[in-house]
């Protein structure tokens, strides 16, 4: 019986890169694009393709310090390893 792994998938873009400011958007297109690359990537490798996925996305939040909500809550879940 082999393990089954939970992957933490992190996600992020600040608000100085973001394009959501101006309109309806839910979320910048850099989030959607990073999400695509990452999953694309875990579906082509067999290995990584059928385990879960945990997506933690920050939009709008600065890479220089570590006080982002969904970087922290994928840091606890490490963690307690459940991820």
């Amino acid at each position: 019986m082999s393990k089954e792994y939970n992957i933490g998938i992190y996600i992020r873009l600040s608000m100085a890169d973001e394009d959501t400011g101006y309109g309806s958007k839910a979320e910048s297109d850099s989030i959607g694009n990073q999400r695509m690359l990452i999953n694309r990537f875990l579906d082509n490798h067999p290995e990584l393709s059928r385990c879960q996925r945990s997506e933690f996305a920050d939009d709008g939040y600065t890479g220089t310090n570590f006080h982002r909500p969904q970087f922290t809550q994928m840091m606890e879940k490490v963690k307690r390893g459940e991820i």
